[in-house]
């Protein structure tokens, strides 16, 4: 079994030029207020309601009591941007089926992150993605999956970017539409074959039922996300 996240010192791999002069650390229970105020900004600065799941403040004191691990980034004193990695998930919580992932292996999620306005567009967010990967494996976890709304390309590109693939579309969180998406370390480089529309959900789903999984992101002439299916492995049958 691997080891509690919250168990070790954070292992903190070396950034990029995006986060020059800001600081990383582990995020405390002294934390939450100014975590749970950058989430309510961060929901507030939507286009539309649905694209970020809403959390409660309990679900963050959650990770903080142990649930998790939460990495914060800060300029100066104040805390700018977070990311979520949890381990604390019910059974119902991790979706083996669609990940192919039998129930006796271990899974984590990246479940969440926000970045302060004035901090976005300096990939921060795939800086976050990644050191939560580092962690996860630090800790013994193979198999992560994360959901990210076809809404919000930033994220699911920057998850793809990381090793991530999209192997489902469901409703989760109460109705909302949602990639899930899963990373394991031992996958091969898949090539895109063909592409769709991230907001076509009937052509998304009829790839993915094909077999195919969701490699790379393109943004089309017309302005639409879309997504590059590739033929992947096949998944091994679930405990």
């Amino acid at each position: 079994m691997p080891k509690s996240l919250s168990a070790d010192a954070a292992v903190i791999p070396a950034g990029g030029s995006g986060d020059a002069g800001l600081e990383w650390s582990e995020l405390g229970p002294d934390d939450i207020d100014a975590i749970f105020s950058l989430h309510l900004a961060g929901m507030a600065g939507l286009p539309e309601p649905g694209i970020v799941k809403p959390e409660r403040r309990d679900f963050f004191a959650m990770l903080l009591g142990g649930g998790g691990r939460i990495l914060g980034v800060r300029d100066g004193p104040a805390l700018i941007a977070y990311g979520v990695l949890q381990h604390d998930l019910s059974s119902e919580g991790v979706p083996r089926r669609a990940l192919g992932v039998g129930a006796s292996e271990p899974v984590a999620k990246l479940a969440g992150a926000a970045v302060g306005h004035g901090y976005r567009g300096r990939g921060l967010q795939r800086l976050l993605a990644r050191r939560r990967v580092a962690l996860a494996a630090a800790a013994g976890y193979r198999h992560l999956f994360s959901t990210s709304s076809p809404q919000n390309p930033v994220s699911w590109a920057n998850l793809l970017a990381e090793g991530f693939v999209i192997v489902d579309l469901a409703e989760k969180y109460g109705g909302l539409l949602r990639f899930i998406l899963h990373r394991r370390p031992d996958r091969e480089a898949i090539a895109p074959a063909v592409w769709c529309p991230a907001d076509d959900s009937d052509a998304v789903r009829r790839h993915l039922a094909s077999g195919l999984i969701g490699v790379a992101q393109r943004i089309a002439s017309d302005g639409r996300a879309e997504i590059g299916f590739g033929a992947a492995a096949q998944r091994g049958a679930v405990e």
